[in-house]
């Protein structure tokens, strides 16, 4: 520990020689400070400073980036949704765009269709365009023709047996 004298009750504060008879109180120095070379001192003290400040900029360096990372991150896949969904809106739009040509050129042929159906449009085709004549009396024949079943097996007749039927059933697995 290092001892001070007491100059604040001194007549003579500046000044450090006793002109008179009453000796220096001296007193304990809690507050010393070695002395270090004032370059030093401000050496350290910029160097804490320098520290700390790098230490602050490092973690806002870590906030700015990760913040930015998340709000770019953001933006992109708002901006990814909003492309997907004008890709599927102008999808859609071709799509009720060749719908409407499909039902109109539909429409179309109907008429067509109905049109080309009507007995008195094909007769005036057949007999304007075609040169076609209808049948005199004496050239229509009638023929009858007897109710059959024109199925793959051929003739069925009506007065089969369910026993008949069952024994055919059997012979044509064979």
């Amino acid at each position: 520990m290092k001892y001070r004298i007491n100059q604040y009750n001194s007549k003579y504060r500046d000044n450090y020689y006793n002109h008179t008879s009453v000796a220096h109180d001296y007193q304990l120095d809690y507050d010393y400070q070695p002395k270090i070379p004032i370059n030093r001192r401000i050496k350290k003290i910029k160097k804490e400073k320098y520290v700390k400040v790098e230490q602050n900029l490092k973690i806002l360096s870590l906030k700015f980036w990760s913040t930015f990372v998340i709000l770019a991150t953001f933006i992109i896949s708002v901006i990814f949704i909003e492309a997907l969904t004008i890709q599927r809106k102008f999808e859609i739009d071709t799509l009720n765009a060749t719908l409407k040509e499909i039902s109109e050129n539909n429409k179309n042929l109907e008429t067509e269709l109905a049109k080309n159906l009507d007995l008195k449009y094909v007769e005036y085709i057949a007999t304007s365009e075609l040169g076609m004549q209808k049948p005199a009396n004496y050239q229509i024949v009638y023929i009858n023709v007897p109710k059959e079943s024109y199925s793959e097996k051929g003739q069925v007749n009506k007065e089969q047996t369910f026993i008949s039927k069952i024994k055919n059933l059997l012979k044509n697995k064979e």
